[in-house]
């Protein structure tokens, strides 16, 4: 990397930075996406709000994501937040907890074939 410019090398990681901006927000749209789907986008959807004091009040949801990415890179966790919260708009995304996990796939085997014994 030593003979390679300053410049150019500058360079390079300002297109990392672009490609990790666009990841999370495409990240963020799936994400939105489910939420749209299952009613937790601040809609007023079947799961989105409690009627418990007729105020509507919206309910937490915590979303569980696994990789080194979203881990070891915190521009790109800044980048998903952002995105988000920009999406959903800040009163929704303020419910909206974003959980690194550890093991995901093995947690998600366990849960289906528990399902699939009973």
């Amino acid at each position: 990397v030593s003979d390679v410019p300053l410049k150019v090398r500058r360079l390079i990681v300002s297109v990392c930075d672009v490609v990790a901006c666009r990841a999370a927000r495409l990240v963020a749209a799936g994400i939105v996406g489910i939420l749209k789907k299952i009613g937790r986008d601040g809609s007023g959807g079947v799961g989105g709000w409690s009627k418990g004091d007729g105020h509507g009040k919206m309910r937490r949801t915590v979303i569980a994501i696994e990789g080194g990415l979203y881990e070891s890179y915190s521009r790109f966790r800044e980048y998903l937040h952002a995105a988000v919260e920009e999406l959903l708009g800040k009163e929704v995304a303020q419910h909206v907890f974003l959980r690194l996990t550890h093991d995901g796939a093995g947690i998600g085997a366990a849960l289906l074939a528990a399902s699939y014994s009973s």
